[in-house]
């Protein structure tokens, strides 16, 4: 027994496996997610703490005594 396919059926599928949300929203039929940016001061501020956070870890590395090898 043969399945019968509608036509165009094809633009879909390659719609689906599209890297697109939007396009594969469209191809499925559904209604694509908003898109949440997230905005350059906080990319900003994150990385500023990160610089932070990996000098404070430096500095108290400073202060170990040095390792003694055998």
């Amino acid at each position: 027994m043969s399945q019968q396919f509608p036509p165009g059926w094809t633009d879909a599928v390659r719609g689906a496996a599209s890297p697109d949300e939007a396009t594969r929203a469209k191809a499925l039929g559904v209604e694509p997610r908003k898109c949440f940016r997230i905005d350059e001061g906080r990319i900003s501020e994150s990385r500023r703490r990160g610089s932070r956070r990996g000098a404070a870890g430096r500095h108290a590395l400073k202060n170990l005594p040095p390792i003694e090898e055998d």
